[in-house]
């Protein structure tokens, strides 16, 4: 939840979710597990209502792993795994099985899958309805036993530039040993029913899992990013963006050295930005300085002209988040997110038109030219 919400308050997160086979739209009958739906690009790949989010891609670019609401009284979300292209699930990631814990809310999410198949996660866990999660921990696994893996960082902490951190989002694999994760700020916000949650940026962190427990190290100079990303194969440098700021920024994740990678100047403010095979990716344009949500952008490295992906004429209606780029570079899989516009006051009235971006999303695949 990157995006300040004017007068509105959330309580998606508290609604249980109603959700039917997330790679096949209702009526289509049996397909090959690994064959898309279809084989034309942008391309939708979940259909499950409520959330399918965060989506990253395997380091050989053979499967996308993301985070979905399961059809749980108990409000849990799950890790799922889709082909490179779409296709029915071919692996789902849970923390208890569906008839047991049925008291506790757990949630899975941030996934990112490293090298020698090495799996991270952000868990979470309270009862049922409770307003704020009772504890949240970072989780290192592995695909064959995720479920088993360990905890290497509890939240919140005391970080090593002083600042408390509350949780995360951004979470990479660095190297075999190391990720990188952008530290969070996390608010409770009750008023009367209502509930929200707000959440902040605070600055990169780069954590070595290589013990038992996490050893943490802030990025210098990134007190204010907005998003980080990893290169593929290459652990001497991230990609991040920050606050205010169109450029996409290429920094050595030891000293906290950065030089501007691509510059989005006139299109506004950058976020999550990411490069592979030449190509670079990045949301841009007036809605995601204040949203944290609005188009795809894809530029040939170094200085190639943006060309969005995701125009408001196919998409009218629906902005993205969380884009990923696949380590080829070729595609791009990101969260649609319905868009809604209302005017505060009331309908006829004078007041400004706010920007309502929903909670519940879908998957789409897109081809980077």
């Amino acid at each position: 939840m990157r995006r300040e919400l004017a007068g509105v308050a959330l309580l998606a997160a508290l609604v249980a979710l109603a959700a039917c086979d997330h790679a096949r739209p209702y009526g289509l009958g049996a397909a090959e597990p690994n064959v898309p739906l279809v084989d034309t690009f942008p391309r939708q790949l979940t259909y499950s209502v409520g959330l399918n989010a965060q989506p990253s891609w395997y380091p050989d670019g053979s499967a996308i792993i993301y985070a979905f609401n399961p059809p749980r009284a108990d409000n849990d979300r799950c890790l799922g795994v889709l082909p490179a292209e779409g296709g029915h699930l071919l692996q789902t990631i849970c923390h208890v099985p569906a008839d047991s814990d049925a008291d506790s809310t757990n949630v899975l999410s941030n996934p990112a899958v490293g090298p020698r198949s090495r799996l991270a996660y952000l868990r979470e866990s309270s009862l049922v309805g409770a307003e704020a999660p009772e504890s949240r921990e970072l989780v290192v696994a592995t695909l064959a036993k995720p479920d088993s893996g360990h905890t290497v960082l509890t939240f919140p902490y005391i970080a090593p530039s002083g600042t408390t951190h509350f949780s995360l989002s951004c979470l990479h694999w660095l190297s075999s040993t190391k990720l990188t994760y952008l530290a969070m700020q996390v608010t409770y916000y009750t008023q009367g029913t209502l509930v929200d949650t707000i959440t902040a940026p605070i600055e990169v962190v780069v954590a070595d899992v290589s013990g038992p427990t996490a050893a943490l190290t802030v990025v210098p100079g990134t007190a204010g990013a907005t998003s980080v990303a990893t290169a593929p194969g290459d652990s001497t440098v991230l990609y991040v963006t920050m606050a205010g700021d169109s450029i996409v920024y290429a920094v050595d994740p030891v000293g906290g050295a950065r030089s501007a990678l691509y510059d989005f100047g006139g299109l506004g403010v950058a976020l999550d930005g990411q490069a592979a095979g030449g190509r670079l990716i990045a949301l841009a344009g007036a809605s995601t300085a204040r949203l944290g949500a609005g188009f795809i952008y894809a530029a040939a490295l170094p200085s190639g002209a943006a060309t969005p992906l995701t125009n408001p004429g196919p998409f009218s209606g629906m902005f993205f988040e969380v884009p990923a780029l696949a380590p080829s570079g070729a595609l791009v899989v990101a969260e649609g997110h319905p868009v809604d516009y209302i005017r505060i006051g009331g309908e006829g009235g004078t007041g400004a038109v706010d920007t309502l971006v929903s909670e519940s999303s879908t998957l789409w695949l897109f081809r980077v030219p």
